[in-house]
């Protein structure tokens, strides 16, 4: 009997992980025995394999299907080595430039002359480099990344590679019908995370009139085309009493998480909302008393605290995310975001 690989696994081996697999567009490959592996590798449709029970069980598990002799599996399903260590997925900051002037962000309007961004050849070497690497995902972050002119080439180029967009961070002025139709038309299906800033304060922090109205309607749009959406919400003290309010009306519309993240004091915030952030133990105190508030509200959108906890209301459960010092011993690169903590050494 002939066998190949399913459309929708590939398999794959890198340096310490010598087995293991990704399933179409989840970020993350999995391991597997080196029974499973070894029999997985021979479905190539030019193998004769007997039906044992191991094989029976990969059918069933949807891992493999039978073929005529010659059917080869996909390109993108077959074996591929590399050398180096696993990495699954990749940030691009395709462009530095934004149409916003945020109060508090380096990458504002104001600096848009020392900005850079990706030429589209430069992009789409670096997706093909990805691809050499065994990269399956991306976050696509700016800037405003659909400020970018080649915008929506980019995306196409990393479908084309059968490689996905995970996620995209954006402040969603440019999001339209138009978008989200050649979004679906292309397999694009990315969490969307939008920027908020609370009700009544989203134009003043973002310095663009009507921004609010905008964004609102722009994570409706979303929803309604079948997007999944994340508001990320900066926190400080001037917006502290509008936080509560705001993630009733996201989850009204039916956002599906909101991060909350404190307003760091970055020189360009302390210059434009002087003493508007709120210190390390306020935040937690005040974020303790929003999520005792939460837990009540009946409420079923996901929070995520920055630096402190996860709420899940639908399972009525939590979890603790404390800056972790796996030594026991406090290190001053751990009190930075988790992506960057992952780095540091």
């Amino acid at each position: 009997m002939f066998y190949r690989l399913s459309e929708n696994i590939a398999l794959r081996s890198w340096k310490f992980i010598p087995r293991a697999y990704y399933l179409k567009n989840d970020g993350f490959a999995k391991g597997l025995g080196k029974e499973e592996f070894d029999l997985l590798l021979l479905c190539d449709g030019e193998h004769d394999i007997p039906e044992i029970s191991l094989t029976k069980d990969l059918e069933l598990r949807g891992f493999i299907e039978k073929c005529s002799q010659g059917d080869s599996p996909c390109e993108w399903s077959k074996h591929k080595s590399y050398e180096h260590r696993y990495f699954p997925k990749m940030n691009i900051m395709i462009t530095g430039k934004c149409n916003y002037n945020c109060l508090h962000c380096f990458n504002a309007a104001d600096n848009a002359p020392i900005m850079t961004e990706w030429l589209y050849e430069d992009a789409v070497d670096l997706l093909e480099q990805a691809q050499g690497c065994g990269i399956q995902s991306f976050t696509i972050t700016g800037g405003e990344p659909m400020v970018h002119p080649r915008f929506m080439d980019i995306v196409r180029e990393i479908y084309k590679r059968d490689m996905f967009i995970e996620e995209l961070n954006t402040n969603g002025f440019f999001i339209n019908q138009k978008v989200l139709d050649e979004f679906a038309e292309i397999g694009c299906d990315p969490l969307i995370k939008i920027s908020f800033d609370g009700i009544g304060y989203h134009d003043w922090m973002r310095d663009r009139k009507g921004a609010e109205q905008r964004t609102l309607a722009a994570m409706r749009l979303c929803i309604d085309n079948g997007f999944k959406v994340m508001a990320q919400t900066q926190v400080h003290r001037r917006n502290l009493h509008t936080i509560f309010p705001t993630v009733e009306k996201l989850d009204s519309i039916g956002v599906s998480t909101t991060r909350l993240i404190r307003t760091t004091e970055a020189p360009r915030w302390n210059d434009n909302a002087p003493d508007s952030c709120l210190g390390i133990e306020e935040y937690y105190g005040e974020m303790l008393n929003f999520a005792e508030k939460y837990k009540n509200s009946g409420m079923k959108m996901e929070i995520m605290i920055w630096q402190f906890m996860q709420l899940h209301p639908m399972s009525r459960s939590y979890q603790l995310e404390p800056v972790r010092c796996p030594s026991g011993e406090y290190k001053a690169t751990d009190p930075i975001c988790k992506g960057t903590r992952g780095l540091s050494v």
